[in-house]
């Protein structure tokens, strides 16, 4: 048990023990601290916090908790517990914090992860984001370019929280050792504050779930309430490597089509769904190497026009786009641009049956093109290239009642997408429409 070293302006006297210290004390960019339930993660989060305020006068911090009763009930009584009230003015309908004048003035800007969009706008010195596992990768990603505050500010963003599974935090902190990323994991046990007979307790609770125990007690990786899809040890020996051009923020190119080269794409619009994406895919037909990806909130009309225009790009690549709910209007969109004779069609005489185009993810489908993924994947027969596909695929998982899908805090949109493209190599054909009309008649 020690105390935190006194910050350069104010006089503190608070303590915390080794691992909290060595987190509130690490001035990396990006850190991490990961820890079973009662291991003192919000508050070292928030001493963290305080010392920072205290060190950069003027500093704009955003907080941010899964959702607003996590904030109410959890974050901001971690925070209430560690600043000294004198210090500080909370205004609660503005949802702010703001340093008395003599304490240097900082501001607090406290929010939640319901709408990651929300959270865009504002300039930060730092964010802190607690219980981060629950949150989508989204928040990570929006908030890290925010660090722009103007003046002579440390830049940090940093999380606490318990993992789940195999999300974006293993992803981003955990999977690699990375420049100005850093990471602790601490056990409850290590926490000398907690009440007698508070492990005991816990561990007779979660005796029956030996997985559910190393992650709620230890603060380990784990998957809880299933097993992985996929073959984590493959996944995790695959290379990433920098697309070699990027277009409208939402396109990446890995490697532009060749003359005589073969491409098959598929596409998951999943416009609609809370926080979900549009994704297309699209593989070498040969090696089964992704060479090109869309991604984004995109609208249906808008996202056919895109993934039209991709595939023509790649000789006419052949197109598996996903037909259901707002996938009507995208393949309605997409026979429009006369993209039907190098879609995936439903009868034999497609061009007499239009309604027929299109892939239709059902119960019996879905489960079908997700294990011929997962063999590909393990036999090393196709190769992701992006980094946010394999991360999805890492955080994929089957549930005890054989469901698949997206871990919490994790999506499954570019598995979907990259599933059909695979998939769509056995109905893949590189015949004009002409030609392939002349066959067919006779």
């Amino acid at each position: 048990m020690k105390k935190v070293p006194k910050a350069k302006s104010n006089a503190l006297d608070i303590e915390a023990y080794g691992k909290q210290l060595d987190f509130i004390n690490n001035e990396d960019k990006h850190s991490a601290f990961l820890g079973g339930r009662g291991s003192g993660k919000s508050e070292a989060g928030a001493i963290k916090l305080l010392l920072y305020l205290l060190d950069y006068p003027g500093a704009v911090v955003m907080v941010v908790a899964p959702i607003y009763k996590t904030l109410w009930n959890s974050t901001l009584e971690s925070i209430k517990k560690v600043f000294p009230p004198h210090i500080y003015k909370f205004y609660e309908q503005k949802r702010e914090i703001i340093l008395e004048p003599e304490y240097g003035g900082s501001k607090i800007l406290l929010s939640s992860a319901d709408n990651p969009d929300d959270l865009r706008g504002p300039n930060l010195a730092a964010f802190w984001l607690d219980e981060a596992a629950q949150m989508k990768p989204d928040v990570w990603k929006i908030l890290v370019p925010t660090l722009r505050q103007s003046g002579r500010f440390r830049y940090q963003g940093w999380i606490t929280g318990t993992p789940r599974g195999f999300n974006w935090i293993y992803q981003e902190f955990a999977r690699e050792k990375r420049e100005n990323y850093w990471m602790i994991q601490a056990s409850a046990e290590e926490n000398p504050f907690l009440p007698k007979g508070f492990i005991d307790d816990l561990r007779e609770s979660y005796k029956n779930d030996p997985d559910f125990a190393f992650q709620e007690l230890e603060g380990g990786f784990t998957v809880v309430g299933g097993r992985e899809f996929f073959v984590r040890s493959v996944l995790e020996s695959l290379d990433t490597p920098e697309p070699i051009e990027t277009r409208e923020g939402c396109i990446e190119i890995w490697k532009s089509p060749y003359v005589g080269g073969r491409y098959v794409a598929g596409c998951d619009p999943c416009w609609g769904e809370t926080n979900s994406y549009g994704v297309a895919t699209v593989l070498d037909w040969q090696t089964g190497e992704q060479v090109a990806k869309i991604r984004g909130r995109i609208q249906p009309d808008e996202m056919a026009q895109k993934f039209t225009d991709l595939c023509r790009e790649y000789n006419n690549a052949y197109a598996l786009a996903e037909v259901n709910g707002e996938g009507r209007h995208l393949v309605d969109k997409m026979l429009e641009l006369d993209y039907g004779s190098r879609m995936y069609h439903r009868h034999p005489e497609w061009w007499a049956h239009e309604d027929k185009q299109g892939w239709h993810t059902n119960t019996k489908t879905r489960p079908e093109i997700l294990s011929e993924l997962e063999e590909a994947i393990r036999l090393r027969l196709t190769k992701p290239n992006s980094r946010n596909t394999i991360d999805e695929m890492m955080s994929f998982i089957r549930d005890e009642k054989g469901k698949t899908g997206a871990s919490e805090g994790a999506y499954d949109d570019e598995v979907m997408a990259y599933a059909m493209a695979w998939h769509g190599r056995q109905y893949a054909t590189f015949t004009t429409r002409e030609e392939k009309v002349k066959v067919l008649s006779y």
